[in-house]
């Protein structure tokens, strides 16, 4: 607000509660409007408009106090909304189509009731169509006309040479892109170990949100050695004339790479001291090895307090209700006993496309006693000696065999989710 300026780029980012907050905050930007630069004494009003659901009111207040803006990126880790005893949501935290690019990294062995997943929503092509054709309306001459002498100026969003560029934007397909990770909430997001650590799974999100960063063009300007230090193959062109750095491109995997190696006290030293210039080829490659081989701080087993909850009725929001905008009201909520089951992935989530990063299948190949707490909303076979070709629709966690091979989980006998990113030597594999 105090700091935006016609052309700026509009990122957000935030963890656990804080992605919450985030998806919150861009909700409002989207519903309401950016305010002007100072206008402080308005933020009340402003957030009172977000929360309410008159939108004739919300219309006009935000033609006369607000600018409309687009988020062009945001990245959260594990978003939740557990705050108080009683559930608490607000508009436009899963649907929102004003952000250009999300992305969202989450825990695939999470099992604490009060940390149920909050999913992003695709925006739907008839949702788009709908945006599209309000959009395209023809300009017109009485729209900078005040609708009342209280209101002599015309709406702060007209069609100017910024918002001309912003529709052009949003005319480009939206991209929601949720990626699951191994480990609990801490893991993905952070904070599971101490900062001085360097072997920790919260650095495998974290390297792959900010190549995200990159891929989407968000013009981010990040330290080199900061980047160096979480384990990217950052590099300098010599060439380069302001000495920005950039990503080397993403290596490339083979099937000997599914078996972590130990990193050597030479090798420890060249990867902490080599030049920005002349890096190591495999130094993303060996990080991600041994960060997928971090140990996994479930808290249900550090702390009796988050045991004990699991054993009590919780009343929260049902997981299809998150990425169904129809499902509203106490209908949308349920009362559940978890004790400690996996997260559930419901059928709409598995439809728009599961992602599950690749380092999750190292960490399969190297640790037979491994396999992810989730629990898809998939047909798959249930162990069974009379018959062992049934199927059941249950909720339940799958094999560690069923993850390696991923047949017979989802309609015509593919895989339920995809391997990102996703490589040429992986989908060779799998067609063996």
């Amino acid at each position: 607000m105090q700091n935006y300026t016609a052309g700026d780029k509009i990122c957000m980012f935030g963890f656990s509660r804080g992605a919450y907050t985030a998806r919150a905050l861009a909700g409002m930007l989207h519903k309401v409007g950016l305010l002007p630069s100072g206008n402080f004494q308005q933020i009340p009003f402003a957030y009172k408009m977000y929360e309410g659901d008159d939108m004739d009111l919300i219309k006009y207040y935000k033609r006369a106090n607000c600018r409309e803006v687009d988020i062009d990126f945001l990245g959260v880790w594990d978003t939740v909304a557990s705050v108080g005893l009683l559930p608490q949501y607000l508009p436009h935290v899963h649907d929102n189509d004003a952000i250009l690019q999300l992305r969202h990294a989450i825990a695939l062995d999470e099992h604490r009731v009060k940390f149920i997943p909050q999913f992003c929503v695709d925006p739907k092509p008839e949702n788009l169509k709908e945006k599209k054709a309000k959009e395209e309306t023809p300009f017109k001459v009485s729209d900078h006309i005040a609708e009342s002498p209280q209101t002599m100026f015309p709406p702060v969003n007209s069609p100017t040479k910024e918002s001309t560029k912003r529709e052009e934007e949003r005319r480009r397909i939206r991209e929601i892109k949720e990626v699951w990770f191994t480990g609990v909430h801490c893991d993905v997001g952070g904070g599971a170990v101490k900062n001085k650590e360097t072997v920790k799974l919260s650095g495998i999100s974290l390297r792959w949100m900010i190549r995200e960063c990159f891929e989407c063009n968000t013009r981010i300007v990040f330290d080199a050695k900061a980047l160096r230090k979480i384990g990217l193959p950052v590099c300098i062109p010599r060439e380069s004339p302001d000495g920005k750095p950039i990503l080397e491109p993403l290596y490339q995997m083979s099937r000997s790479d599914y078996v972590a190696q130990e990193i050597t006290a030479q090798e420890k030293s060249v990867l902490e001291n080599f030049d920005l210039h002349d890096l190591p080829h495999d130094y993303e490659r060996k990080r991600d090895l041994h960060d997928a081989m971090a140990d996994i701080h479930d808290r249900l087993k550090i702390s009796p307090v988050w045991y004990l909850l699991e054993w009590l009725p919780w009343y929260v929001k049902k997981e299809k209700a998150t990425v169904n905008p129809a499902l509203t009201g106490w209908g949308s909520y349920k009362w559940t006993w978890n004790r400690g089951k996996g997260r559930k992935i419901v059928k709409r989530e598995i439809e728009e496309g599961w992602l599950v990063h690749r380092t999750v299948l190292l960490r399969l190949y190297a640790d037979e006693n491994y396999a992810p707490k989730v629990r898809p909303n998939i047909t798959a076979a249930k162990a069974s000696r009379k018959n062992p070709t049934k199927k059941t629709k249950r909720l339940r966690a799958l094999t560690r065999e069923e993850w390696i091979s991923g047949n017979n989980l989802y309609k015509h006998k593919q895989r339920a989710w995809e391997w990102v990113p996703s490589l040429k030597a992986e989908s060779e594999k799998y067609k063996e």
